[in-house]
């Protein structure tokens, strides 16, 4: 499985951002674990994809299908 890294930034303070990996398949389903995860609001924060992890990349942060977790 690969998964999804996560770009999330406050749409007030641009320079104010966090990465998430997801272990998830699509970049639509690692957005939605992402928001659920982190509690995030739509209106206030910007979450765009921002590249594919590799299932190695996966591994080596421990990384179960389905989950999140947040790298920066």
């Amino acid at each position: 499985m690969s998964g999804w890294m996560v770009k999330v930034s406050d749409r007030a303070e641009p320079t104010s951002v966090r990465f998430f990996a997801a272990a998830e398949s699509s970049p639509t389903a690692a957005l939605v674990a992402v928001l659920r995860m982190a509690k995030l609001k739509p209106s206030k924060d910007r979450i765009q994809t921002s590249g594919q992890l590799s299932d190695q990349t996966l591994a080596r942060l421990k990384i179960k299908p389905g989950q999140v977790r947040d790298v920066l």
